[in-house]
């Protein structure tokens, strides 16, 4: 069923992700000037795991999904 609270709470929760995502990107460049190459090779290593960390746990648990039913 249509719940308009829901929906509004949906609604204004996207565009403050996609506010937060311009403003990331928007002052990327000043990030990138601040950080420095060392900085930046080392956060981007980091995201890198931590994203490789995500899709094993999710593999996982989609794995233990299947054996479980």
């Amino acid at each position: 069923a249509f719940e308009p609270m829901r929906t509004s709470i949906t609604v204004a929760t996207m565009v403050l992700a996609v506010f937060i995502c311009f403003i990331a990107m928007y002052f990327c460049h000043w990030v990138t000037k601040w950080f420095g190459p060392t900085r930046m090779g080392v956060a981007t290593r980091l995201m890198g795991f931590l994203l490789l960390v995500m899709a094993a746990q999710m593999g996982l648990e989609g794995v233990r999904t299947i054996m479980l039913s």
